[in-house]
């Protein structure tokens, strides 16, 4: 009990950051409660925000995220008016909400400092993550492939369904590197890190998710690349390079052959029409037309789902209350150039400041911060998640884990 009250208190705190990041992919809510993990987040940011004695931030990086943050909120009150106008009950709450978990967002770079203040933090915020992975994956895989005998991995649990588990995917790949971390620390830590690589190569091929392992070859790929000489990394890249293009290839191929009849050949004409009236071609033209229609100035928080932007490409009863599936699009969309920069701007930042740190200190903690935050980039093609926690939790350890080294190099 003693032992207990004398833990500084972003220790007791750090296990619900990693829970939080753990379930957000599953949908699942806390029991009794009944709220969802992003709520959760919302709560320990601004618990840790009050709790915490203040930490320093980047000046730069401060500066960047306090524009963000104005921009994001100028941007939601363009909106207001157009969600005013289509407001079909529940509008109004989305954009609130939507907004809100963008101004956490940003305010979390800042709080997340306070949380993780050495390196001891991110290894017990890696360790913890293993801990909750590990029996959460052989809970999905027994009752996916044993209980309902599919060929998939789900995330729910009462009835098989596919809904959901992309979500899941996503937040593994971002976490995925952390699992490395801890494999020479102690018995504990090591053990849990080894199994949860283990769960994570089981959910890759069990989940079945095309954009989960486009992301973690790639993933084998920069972790070869950030380790080893470059004599050595160069024919790595080409090989890498090649296998997935095979692989995409071979994707390609499954899709067109699940949209047409197994005997017919398909032409390059009309592979290429199958893939431009599939359901993401279709939400992209969507996205860019709406951009270059608004000459690139942003329609506002939240307007692509819920349609409070009326483009003359844009059709109410097809595509109403859907996202691009591709952040970069819905940024782009949503918050027009000038926000797109900004957001990409700060997360190029990050990424150049860690590659520098990588090269001068060879550290593990940077370089899984590293391919963490390149596999959140990547995953942006496939998903969105611009708003969630698992976007800005990447880029809050990236920046408390550069902060946490320049502090032992002083």
């Amino acid at each position: 009990m003693n032992r207990f009250l004398e833990t500084p208190v972003q220790k007791i705190i750090i296990p619900f950051f990693a829970a939080t990041f753990i379930f957000w992919g599953t949908s699942w809510e806390l029991p009794v409660f009944e709220i969802p993990p992003s709520y959760v987040w919302i709560f320990l940011i601004l618990v840790s925000a009050i709790v915490l004695p203040s930490a320093p931030l980047n000046k730069k990086v401060a500066l960047l995220s306090l524009i963000l943050l104005g921009y994001f909120c100028i941007m939601s009150l363009v909106a207001l008016p157009k969600i005013i106008a289509v407001d079909k009950g529940g509008d109004l709450i989305y954009l609130f909400l939507y907004t809100l978990k963008l101004i956490i967002g940003i305010v979390s770079l800042f709080v997340l400092q306070k949380v993780f203040r050495d390196f001891s933090d991110i290894r017990l915020f890696a360790f913890y993550s293993c801990l909750l992975f590990v029996p959460l994956g052989l809970l999905l895989w027994y009752q996916y492939k044993v209980q309902f005998g599919v060929g998939y991995v789900g995330v729910q649990l009462d009835a098989p369904s596919k809904l959901g588990k992309n979500s899941f995917a996503t937040a593994l790949l971002i976490i995925a590197p952390f699992f490395f971390v801890n494999l020479k620390e102690k018995t504990t830590y090591r053990l849990a890190s080894f199994s949860a690589i283990l769960i994570y190569l089981l959910m890759v091929y069990g989940i079945g998710s095309r954009s989960m392992l486009i992301i973690s070859v790639l993933q084998v790929f920069l972790y070869l690349l950030y380790t080893l000489r470059k004599s050595i990394s160069i024919p790595i890249v080409i090989g890498s390079i090649a296998m997935i293009l095979i692989f995409g290839g071979v994707l390609l191929n499954n899709f067109l052959t699940r949209t047409t009849l197994a005997e017919e050949q398909v032409t390059t004409n009309q592979m290429i029409g199958t893939l431009s009236e599939s359901h993401r071609a279709r939400l992209a033209r969507t996205a860019i037309s709406g951009s270059i229609e608004n000459i690139g100035l942003g329609h506002g928080t939240a307007t692509f789902r819920v349609n409070g932007a009326r483009g003359a490409s844009f059709s109410h009863t097809e595509y109403e209350r859907t996202e691009t599936h591709n952040d970069y699009f819905n940024i782009l969309y949503e918050q027009g150039v000038f926000g797109f920069f900004l957001i990409m701007f700060l997360v190029l930042h990050r990424i150049r400041d860690s590659q520098r740190l990588l090269r001068a200190t060879n550290h593990p903690m940077v370089k899984a911060s590293l391919i963490s935050l390149i596999s959140a980039l990547l995953a942006m093609f496939f998903a969105n998640f611009i708003s969630a926690l698992i976007f800005w939790l990447s880029l809050g350890l990236n920046i408390a884990i550069a902060n946490i080294l320049r502090r032992q190099q002083i």
